[in-house]
């Protein structure tokens, strides 16, 4: 995804290593000339200022990278069946890794989770509670996202490297 400002072109990226981390943003500003091949619109503010970053459509970004991240979620995994049944420790775990991406891709993830599996949003709020009980998950500073503990990681196996620290344990 690029954007272009006067003198410049925002190049945004993304990538989606693992089933823990639906991504890490990129950015990377280029200098453009102009039409006549000069770079007087870089030169006339010595370089990157504040202005060309505030610029940039970041709230925008943010939501193109969110939908890739959860249309990706959803390719990879069945999110009705691994919301629908939680017993066994590991299905705790994962139920604790697919919320801590959803919310990392929209703003509202016990909606989006009641959206896709019928569950309702009481009971998955319920299931998140009991997560932190578990030990699974974090809640750092009292923020309702938190993140996936070395519990919740072990449990996961495999997926415990790709997994993104988004607040501590």
């Amino acid at each position: 995804m690029s954007y272009e400002a006067p003198g410049w072109r925002a190049q945004f990226g993304i990538a989606i290593p693992g089933p823990t981390s639906l991504g890490a943003l990129e950015l990377r500003l280029v200098a453009i000339p102009d039409e006549e091949g000069n770079y007087l619109a870089v030169e006339e503010t010595d370089g990157i200022t504040t202005e060309v970053v505030r610029s940039l459509p970041l709230a925008e970004v943010r939501g193109e990278f969110g939908r890739l991240g959860l249309d990706w979620l959803r390719r990879e995994y069945d999110l009705a069946a691994v919301l629908g049944r939680v017993e066994t420790p590991e299905q705790w775990a994962r139920f604790a890794m697919i919320y801590v991406n959803v919310a990392l891709g929209t703003r509202n993830p016990l909606q989006f989770l009641a959206g896709e599996s019928g569950i309702s949003r009481n009971t998955l709020s319920a299931r998140v509670r009991r997560c932190r009980e578990m030990g699974l998950l974090t809640r750092p500073n009292g923020k309702s996202l938190g993140s996936l503990t070395k519990d919740a990681r072990r449990l996961l196996g495999h997926s415990a490297e790709t997994t993104t620290d988004q607040g501590g344990e």
